[in-house]
């Protein structure tokens, strides 16, 4: 009897009375057998029947838990760093290309002015009118110069004011005197 006693106090495992405690601790040596990986985690009363050992063996590690969480904290911290130049990359792309597209708009507004004064200065238009022409390419200016032109009065040759006009003669003062003689004296 006093066997019996240290028997229930010792760790060792003891036959169970009933039937279902019995069942159960041979399931789980036929499914140790068969799959060796797959390890079910042990209830209370299966805990209390198994030898210290065996419990320590089962129980997770403190240790690695916290090596664990150093890891991926870590890994946290990388995955946050990376994240952040991304954002930053794609914070700086977004304001490139807003730049881009406003020095694109002011490169089409000067271009769009040199334009005008190209056309105005070739239909005589004045500068003051000059920004009133409207058009988007040379053609459409060129017309919109040619209607201006015949409202301002600016001539609709490529000329200009003043000059010599190529179809008259040329000036033969004999001829201009003896006209003025002839008018003064006839009368």
């Amino acid at each position: 009897m006093a066997d019996e006693n240290i028997d229930e106090t010792s760790t060792a495992p003891t036959e169970d009375p009933g039937p279902v405690e019995e069942a159960a601790p041979e399931t789980v040596t036929e499914d140790a057998s068969e799959t060796p990986a797959a390890r079910q985690d042990p209830t209370m009363r299966e805990l209390a029947q198994q030898p210290a050992e065996e419990v320590q063996q089962q129980a997770p590690v403190a240790d690695d838990f916290k090596g664990q969480y150093e890891t991926l904290k870590a890994e946290f911290e990388v995955l946050k760093a990376k994240y952040s130049e991304t954002a930053d990359r794609a914070d700086s792309a977004e304001r490139f290309k807003e730049e881009l597209a406003a020095a694109t708009g002011r490169v089409a507004e000067v271009e769009r002015r040199l334009l005008r004064q190209k056309v105005g200065s070739e239909f005589g238009i004045p500068s003051a009118l000059i920004d009133r022409l409207s058009g988007d390419d040379y053609e459409a200016m060129a017309l919109d110069a040619k209607q201006l032109s015949a409202f301002v009065g600016a001539p609709s040759g490529g000329l200009g004011k003043g000059g010599l006009d190529p179809n008259e003669t040329a000036f033969d003062a004999k001829k201009f005197v003896a006209r003025e003689r002839s008018k003064l004296y006839s009368a």
